[in-house]
């Protein structure tokens, strides 16, 4: 079974690059087998590409869903058909259209399984590439519930 965690975000604009910041920590702690990581920054349609063929997704990206920043959100695909994706992303093409667009044209090689880690962004300051505190503060959350995800690993 292929499965990846995709972080996106720019890590040029503060709490926008948490998603890139968790891919490094999951990297750093070891995954489970035949688990591939992705750092794709800002990957607008080239996301689909990315998810092609795998069994099991976990994007991981700053989110305005209007919660605390540092919030950990975690949600099914299923579940972000009703929340607003203008709302969920912080780039030009949305996560949330990429993957309308990708279930609808290309539905055999798109993944059965996908989940979107999300955490509330705080500060979005161009040219910032430390997040803020309690966004930094959430990445052990977002890791251990990345982990529990894909049924265990070095969550430690």
């Amino acid at each position: 079974m292929t499965r990846v965690v995709i972080g996106c975000g720019n890590p040029l604009a503060g709490d926008d690059g948490v998603g890139l910041k968790v891919i490094e920590e999951l990297e750093r702690r070891g995954l489970p087998p035949g688990v591939k990581t992705i750092p794709a920054g800002l990957p607008g349609l080239a996301l689909l590409g990315l998810l092609r063929g795998a069994e099991q997704a976990v994007i991981v990206d700053a989110v305005h869903a209007g919660q605390e920043p540092g919030t950990v959100i975690c949600c099914q695909e299923k579940d972000l058909a009703r929340l607003s994706w203008r709302s969920l992303s912080l780039h030009n093409l949305g996560i949330g259209e990429a993957l309308a667009l990708g279930r609808l044209v290309d539905p055999a090689t798109f993944p059965p399984r996908l989940i979107l880690v999300g955490i509330q962004a705080g500060s979005l300051t161009p040219g910032q590439t430390n997040l803020s505190p309690p966004v930094a503060a959430a990445l052990p959350l977002a890791v251990a519930t990345i982990y529990q995800l894909l049924g265990g690993g070095n969550g430690a």
